[in-house]
């Protein structure tokens, strides 16, 4: 009932909707109705083809065809190599066609004729799917298989939320209409397949994809991996949870104990409601684990139901392996602290609202009651849950020039005094957030020492490489000095700040101007989604990268990273 396989894109019966960008919500689109005037009368009748495909639960398309994942090749270089043999015949073959490497600079600049094609040997792994409608957040589980995975085949657990087309096939307005007749709508939504859900999906048997394009098995022959290499298709299983409202931010919390193992999941909803469900059943049903399959429903009540003033898309679960607080903040500037109390949670604190949206909020990775807000307001606010005022303990203001949208703090021991922030104004920023600290005596307790002065503070890294807003950042949880970047110019990019310039000669793909300069920090770029939403590094397995957008779900591991990764463990003695 709920396992699906991979579907191959060329012998498919029925071919994947596509979904009208116009239709993905932003922050800054909120008017239903307006994107409901916008949608383009193809993409209608597209929609009404595939009525049958839209009416499953979950439709999943897996794929790592050349067609996935964009790369400029220049098409001119081929026709000129094709010329240049047709009138050589001197010549016995045809030399390798140069390459062009692209970047968003160079868009403006590139021929309409070039296409755009990826080369899979960059990537260790690399598969695209899609689920019914598209997801603004996603969330990884973590699970007991082991704390760092780098051998396949890979098996992974992701929870997501969904944001469905609310004019597909819509029966209009039912709020005259009596509870009863509302309640029986609502029920023959379902059935439509519209409502939006969580998704808890188990990703299974996710093979190496570099060889592909290899015309025989030499170079798959001398991997270290080559006996577990397989041709197999990946698997994914999946449990749904019906959702009232659009999934603006997901986030997940596992808690584990000598008893008994839960996972909980929170949303927060363009309805301005804060939902958290105990999904553990569902999530432990992927395995055939579930003690009570009644549990595993998608009718599943939330444990909790908490309304804000406005939607919101501040959500975090606090770090602390034992602490199970939860921090919201909404479009409305409210801040909010939950803490579990029985079965379900309730609202312990109410800090004081901020006149502009909260756009992010993370947890200290090495306190348990620091936090730092983003938002609207353009400023870093620090927080300290101890603090009986209820404000901020330490901001910077003016710290981009537009919205800051996105935010993490560096996890690693001894780097906890970086954080790292997005903007509308295309930029990130790293900041050190020691200078906004009284002197310690100790360096471990820093952070407890905020000053109380409100102050400015000097960034310490800031690039303006992307083209388009800052939609996701995260810092890798195995290099403090790396970090990953996505952006609504439709890049995602990874970054290790440690890195200087080399003055030696690039050997690699020839840029299409070579006036402009690459960042020596810049190590892997990735293409080929529409409208990026979200990017996650998995805690588990090194450098296992996945991007929601528009367009569907990215699964990538460069292989560059995962060469640096061999390189460094290749000379240490490991003991049992």
């Amino acid at each position: 009932e709920f396992e699906y396989h991979f579907i191959d894109d060329e012998t498919a019966d029925n071919d994947y909707v596509p979904i009208d960008e116009k239709v993905v919500h932003t922050k800054h689109q909120k008017n239903a109705a307006e994107q409901k005037q916008q949608h383009d009368a193809k993409n209608v009748d597209a929609a009404i083809r595939a009525q049958k495909v839209l009416d499953s639960a979950l439709e999943l398309n897996w794929s790592d065809e050349d067609d996935c994942i964009e790369q400029y090749e220049s098409d001119a270089g081929h026709a000129q190599n094709n010329n240049n043999n047709n009138n050589d015949t001197g010549k016995d073959a045809a030399s390798p066609p140069e390459q062009i490497a692209w970047f968003p600079a160079q868009k403006e600049d590139l021929n309409k004729q070039q296409k755009m094609q990826y080369d899979k040997s960059a990537y260790n792994v690399l598969f695209e799917f899609h689920t019914e409608w598209p997801c603004l957040t996603f969330d990884v589980i973590t699970d007991n298989l082991g704390a760092s995975r780098s051998t396949v085949p890979y098996c992974l657990y992701l929870a997501t939320g969904s944001q469905a087309d609310p004019s597909y096939r819509d029966m209009g307005d039912t709020s005259r209409l009596p509870p009863t007749l509302q309640k029986k709508q609502q029920s023959e939504a379902k059935k439509r397949g519209v409502q939006n859900k969580i998704h808890l999906m188990k990703l299974n048997d996710i093979q190496k994809t570099k060889y592909d394009d290899d015309q025989d098995d030499v170079n798959e022959e001398k991997d270290a991996e080559y006996e577990r290499i397989t041709d197999d298709d990946p698997t994914l299983q999946n449990r749904d949870i019906y959702h009232p409202a659009v999934v603006n931010r997901i986030r997940t919390k596992r808690i584990t104990d000598a008893k008994a193992e839960k996972h909980l999941v929170a949303t927060m909803s363009d309805d301005g409601n804060l939902y958290v469900y105990d999904a553990t059943q569902h999530i432990l049903s992927l395995d055939g684990l579930a003690q009570n399959l009644d549990l595993v429903t998608r009718d599943l009540e939330p444990v909790t139901k908490s309304m804000h003033s406005d939607e919101g898309y501040g959500l975090a679960w606090n770090k602390q392996l034992r602490e199970c607080t939860l921090l919201t903040g909404s479009c409305a500037g409210e801040l909010r602290l939950y803490q579990p109390k029985s079965s379900h949670f309730v609202r312990t604190v109410q800090f004081k609202s901020l006149k502009e949206s909260i756009e992010d909020i993370e947890w200290s990775p090495a306190h348990k009651d620091v936090f730092v807000s983003v938002g609207v307001d353009r400023c870093v606010r620090v927080w300290d849950a101890r603090n009986q005022n209820r404000e901020h303990v330490a901001r910077i203001q003016n710290a981009h020039r537009l919205d800051i949208n996105v935010c993490s703090w560096n996890p690693h021991h001894g780097h906890q005094h970086l954080f790292i922030t997005g903007s509308d104004d295309h930029s990130f920023k790293i900041w050190d957030l020691r200078k906004m600290c009284a002197p310690s005596k100790s360096s471990d307790d820093i952070l407890d020492n905020f000053s109380k002065k409100l102050k400015k503070c000097g960034h310490y890294y800031l690039s303006s490489w992307h083209l388009g807003p800052i939609t996701s950042v995260e810092w890798h949880p195995n290099d403090p000095s790396c970090a990953m970047v996505s952006s609504e110019d439709n890049q995602i990019t990874i970054w290790d700040f440690s890195l200087e310039e080399d003055e030696s000669e690039n050997t690699g793909a020839k840029l299409q101007n070579e006036n402009i300069k690459l960042p020596p920090q810049l190590i892997f770029m990735h293409g080929g989604q529409q409208e990026v939403k979200e990017v996650r590094f998995h805690p588990q397995i090194p450098n296992m990268c996945i991007s929601t957008a528009a367009s569907g779900f990215h699964l990538f591991q460069p292989d560059n990273l995962m060469e640096a990764f061999k390189n460094q463990f290749q000379n240490l003695s490991i003991v049992d």
